[in-house]
């Protein structure tokens, strides 16, 4: 059979739409809720000189490109280890069939958003979507690889060490030492915040991942979110708070900048796919997510105040979505 996966998850996209269909509440949230947060970004987005926004366009398509990419391939990895067509999955043939008209069609549309808030450039979309496209379906298997560096240059017992209580003063060691390296970088330049960047993108790389099974299993065994939260934000906290800490004390306003944006946004967005992991599966909480940023950023578009509210809210409702999803020791 051919485009096996494709279908599979066509129909599991249908269902899902006849769900949202069923509910009154999400259907008049898509029909009314929609169109106003339209019609408010495209005043807003209005105003914005002519460079400025042909700059949001491309930033806009490669966020798109870059999110949706990355989906399809981790989704393309899940089929062939744990899908119910992983025999199907396990065919070259089937990845390009899959992974080239999900991007289309997905793209497509949110081409069809970018002009109906006012902000669509051919030239600058179409940049903005080859990047993103070329960074989201890098980005997975750039992150698996290093992770497989890691675990084969680390010997056993320093990697059992790594899992002890020393791990955050190592971490902490090595931000502090790499900050300070940024320091000393020409200040004249973008030097000190391209470092601070691509530190940033490293610890995003080692500590970014979150095991949606594991969190599944640990919520069921009645562990707390404040549980699931220590599992993986004292990692993060470690190889970021150090590093923003000692650029701020250097005066390397640039380089703590970046790192403290990269340090919070890393932080919400693990607490949210936490969160969301807690009450739905996996394909689910990541669409999930991927809608609380959105909500979230055409708020803050519109009232830049409402951002942190809506993603604040959005994290409680998580929060308590999972609450009643204990098994063994509740």
């Amino acid at each position: 059979m051919r485009f096996a996966i494709l279908r599979l998850d066509v129909a599991t996209a249908k269902a899902a739409v006849r769900q949202i269909a069923r509910s009154t509440a999400d259907l008049l949230t898509v029909l009314i809720g929609l169109p106003l947060l339209t019609l408010v970004a495209r005043a807003w987005l209005g105003g914005l000189p002519d460079e400025l926004r042909h700059l949001v366009a491309y930033g806009a398509s490669a966020l798109i490109a870059t999110v949706i990419a990355k989906a399809l391939i981790e989704r393309l990895w899940f089929h062939q280890s744990e899908g119910v067509l992983a025999r199907f999955a396990q065919r070259p043939g089937e990845w390009l069939g899959y992974v080239g008209p999900l991007l289309v069609a997905v793209i497509l549309p949110g081409f069809f958003g970018m002009a109906a808030v006012g902000i669509l450039d051919p030239g600058a979309a179409a940049l903005g979507a080859c990047a993103g496209v070329i960074g989201g379906l890098a980005f997975p298997f750039v992150r698996e690889r290093m992770l497989r560096w890691w675990r084969d240059i680390t010997p056993r017992r320093r990697l059992n060490l790594i899992r002890q209580r020393r791990a955050p003063m190592v971490a902490a060691s090595a931000a502090a030492v790499l900050a300070a390296i940024g320091a000393i970088l020409p200040q004249d330049g973008y030097f000190a915040p391209i470092w601070a960047g691509a530190y940033g993108l490293l610890v995003i790389v080692l500590t970014g991942g979150i095991d949606a099974a594991t969190v599944r299993y640990m919520t069921l065994m009645g562990h707390s979110p404040t549980s699931l939260l220590r599992r993986w934000l004292p990692g993060q906290l470690a190889l970021l708070l150090p590093f923003v800490v000692v650029s701020a004390l250097v005066q390397n306003w640039l380089a703590a900048g970046v790192a403290a944006a990269v340090a919070l946004g890393l932080l919400v967005l693990t607490t949210a796919r936490i969160f969301a992991y807690r009450a739905f599966s996996r394909l689910i909480a990541d669409w999930t997510v991927a809608g609380v940023i959105a909500a979230a950023g055409s708020a803050a578009l519109t009232v830049p105040p409402l951002g942190p509210v809506v993603l604040a809210a959005a994290i409680v409702w998580l929060a308590r979505l999972g609450s009643g999803k204990r098994w063994l020791l509740a």
